[in-house]
C-alpha cells in the first residue's frame, strides 16, 4: 500500500489511463456524474490542477430516466460538449405519453430532447474531463475531514490500493442523493421532504414493439409513476418514483413496476422480474447550506426534486456552469464572500427552476388532483406547451456560458 502516491491503470472506453494522486490540488471534486465531470473539465481548462473521484467503477449503471431535455442539451452546448449525444447515437424524443389507468391518456410534445443511457453519458463526460487533464480515480471513496485553515481542506481517500489524505484549496461535493462525502459537516446536512418518494430503476433487454423509440411512456397510479424509454442500444430504461406505501405493499420494485404498467393497460416486459433493480434514498431533499469555507455543493447533492423527463441532469449541468467562475476565483485567492455568492446564485437559478417540477410532483402525489389536471390539459390543449416549457426550463435564451479562461 502506497501513502505518497497512487498509481493505477484504468480502462475506460477501450483506452488505458495512468493516474497519479498527488498530495495537493487546486480543486478536489467528489462525484463523477454530469455535475462533477462538467465542472472538473471547466476548471482544468481554466488552468487549475483538478482531481475527480467517484466511488463507483466506470462505466457504471445509474438509476435515472436517461433523458436529456432541451435545457440539458443547451447546457452541454455551453460547455462545448454538444457532440456527445450525437457521438453516442442518442435517440431523439418527440412526445411524453402519460397513462393514468386504461382510460386516462395524455400526450405531451417534447422539444429537442433525447434519450441516452447514463452509463454511456457519464463515461463520455469523464473521458472529456480527462482529455482536459483532469486526474480521475474511480472505485475511490472520499470523505471531507476538516478545514485546514487558510491552506485549504483535507480530503481522505480510500480504495483497495490506497488510504491517503490530500489537501485541496477548494472542494466541490457532487456525490449525488445518497453521497456521504460531507457527512462530518453538520452545517451541510440534507433535509428530506416529508412524504418523499423513493427512486428505483432497471434496464430491460426485452424490446417490445409497443414501446417505440422517441416516446417516453409514463404509467401513473397509486400516487406513483414509472417511466419507460428506449435507449440508443435498443434496450428499455425503466425509472420510477414510488410511494413507499406502494413499494411496501407490492413487496419489490419489480412488482410495483408491474402493477403500474398493468394499471395503464400497457404490455409488461417479460424480463421485468429477472433484471437487476437499483434503488435510491428518498428523492426530494435539499441542503439548507450549499457552501462553507472552501467548499461548495452542486448537482443532486445540493437539492433534488422528483424529475420527469430529464430535468435533473439539466439542473446538475447548470449548477456546474454557474459555480465554475467562483471556484476559479476561490482557488486563486479565497474570499469568504464566495460562500454567500454561491448560496445566492444557486437559489436564484437552480432552485427557481426546480419549482415547476416540485408543483407537478405535488399534484401527482394526489390521485384526484392528477386526474383533474389531466382532464384539464385534454380539454384545453393550449395549456400543454407552457407546462412543458416551465418544467423543462428552456435556457437557450438566457445566455448561459461555460467558463473558459
Amino acid at each position: 500500500m502506497q501513502n505518497d502516491a497512487y498509481l493505477e491503470t484504468h480502462q475506460m472506453n477501450g483506452g488505458l489511463t495512468l493516474v497519479q494522486v498527488r498530495d495537493r490540488y487546486d480543486v478536489a471534486i467528489i462525484g463523477a456524474g454530469p455535475a462533477g465531470s462538467a465542472i472538473s473539465r471547466q476548471l482544468a481548462l481554466a488552468g487549475l490542477a483538478v482531481l475527480l473521484v467517484d466511488k463507483a467503477s466506470f462505466p457504471r449503471p445509474k438509476v435515472c430516466g436517461c433523458c436529456l431535455s432541451i435545457s440539458a442539451l443547451s447546457h452541454l452546448r455551453a460547455l462545448g460538449l454538444d457532440d456527445i449525444p450525437g457521438t453516442l447515437a442518442a435517440v431523439p424524443l418527440k412526445r411524453l405519453l402519460v397513462a393514468a389507468g386504461p382510460g386516462g391518456r395524455l400526450s405531451l410534445p417534447l422539444q429537442t430532447s433525447v434519450s441516452i443511457s447514463r452509463s454511456a453519458l457519464d463515461a463520455a463526460m469523464v473521458a472529456k474531463a480527462m482529455e482536459a487533464e483532469v486526474q480521475f480515480c474511480d472505485e475511490t471513496t472520499a470523505c471531507i475531514a476538516a478545514a485546514d485553515g487558510d491552506q485549504g481542506r483535507i480530503v481522505e481517500l480510500h480504495s483497495k490500493e490506497i488510504r491517503k489524505s490530500i489537501r485541496a484549496s477548494i472542494v466541490v461535493v457532487a456525490d449525488g442523493l445518497g453521497g456521504a462525502a460531507a457527512a462530518k459537516l453538520p452545517a451541510l446536512a440534507p433535509v428530506v421532504a416529508e412524504h418523499s418518494h423513493v427512486g428505483t430503476g432497471a434496464i430491460s433487454h426485452c424490446a417490445l414493439p409497443f414501446y417505440e423509440a422517441g416516446t417516453i411512456y409514463m404509467a401513473y397510479g397509486e400516487g406513483s409513476y414509472l417511466g419507460l424509454v428506449r435507449l440508443e442500444d435498443g434496450s428499455t430504461d425503466l425509472a420510477a418514483a414510488l410511494d413507499p406505501n406502494l413499494l411496501r405493499s407490492a413487496g419489490s420494485p419489480s412488482a410495483a413496476a408491474t402493477a403500474l404498467i398493468e394499471m395503464s393497460g400497457w404490455p409488461v416486459p417479460r424480463d421485468l422480474h429477472e433484471i437487476s433493480w437499483k434503488g435510491t434514498v428518498a428523492l426530494t431533499r435539499r441542503r439548507k447550506n450549499v457552501a462553507e469555507n472552501r467548499l461548495f455543493v452542486i448537482g443532486d447533492a445540493a437539492s433534488y426534486v422528483e424529475p420527469f423527463t430529464g430535468e435533473g441532469i439539466a439542473w446538475a449541468l447548470e449548477s456546474a456552469i454557474k459555480l465554475a467562475p467562483l471556484v476559479v476565483r476561490g482557488a486563486r485567492r479565497w474570499d469568504a464572500s464566495l460562500i454567500w455568492h454561491w448560496q445566492h446564485i444557486y437559489r436564484r437559478t437552480v432552485v427557481r427552476r426546480q419549482r415547476p417540477t416540485r408543483y407537478v410532483a405535488a399534484i401527482l402525489h394526489n390521485a384526484p388532483a392528477a386526474i383533474v389536471a389531466a382532464n384539464l390539459l385534454n380539454a384545453v390543449p393550449a395549456l400543454i406547451r407552457p407546462l412543458v416549457s416551465a418544467v423543462h426550463g428552456d435556457t437557450t435564451r438566457e445566455g448561459n456560458h461555460a467558463c473558459h479562461h
